[in-house]
């Protein structure tokens, strides 16, 4: 019996294509895409999975502003507060990296073959670029149809 030919094979497909998915911005507040909520309880904030807005001012001023909003569903709040405290406020520093348009081959000392028939010099990377470096100035935190929301201003 052939591995097509098999009565339970569900959902599996020979030779399927392999399809990825990145994040177009990544946010790092103090350094971390996550940072603890309540060290007593061990709880972390994967702030990266609630971004829904990411916006920076395209400018090359040394002053420049970034606003990122942050959709929380009720039923995770407890991560987003603390003792009845937002654990999002001003005075913490933010970098933001873009990932980039064009593709590039060779990145970063890839181009080694980790596996035979495998050429790292096919594969097209895209990187990510530091577009904003800043300190969080205003916090608006907001509640409406069961969804917190957090809008930082940098």
């Amino acid at each position: 019996m052939s591995l097509q030919n098999r009565p339970f094979l569900g959902n599996w497909v020979m030779n399927r294509t392999l399809v990825r998915y990145a994040t177009d911005a990544l946010v790092f507040i103090n350094g971390y895409t996550e940072f603890a909520s309540c060290v007593a309880c061990n709880k972390k904030l994967n702030f990266q999975r609630y971004i829904t807005n990411v916006s920076v001012d395209a400018s090359t001023d040394t002053v420049s502003t970034a606003n990122i909003t942050l959709t929380v569903p009720a039923s995770a709040s407890d991560v987003f507060s603390h003792d009845g405290k937002h654990i999002l406020e001003p005075n913490l520093e933010v970098v933001i990296l873009m990932r980039g348009y064009f593709p590039l081959k060779n990145y970063a000392g890839m181009g080694q073959d980790i596996e035979e028939g495998f050429d790292a010099n096919k594969v097209p990377v895209y990187p990510y670029y530091q577009v904003f470096r800043g300190v969080v100035t205003e916090v608006s935190h907001e509640f409406s149809g069961g969804f917190y929301t957090a809008t930082l201003q940098c």
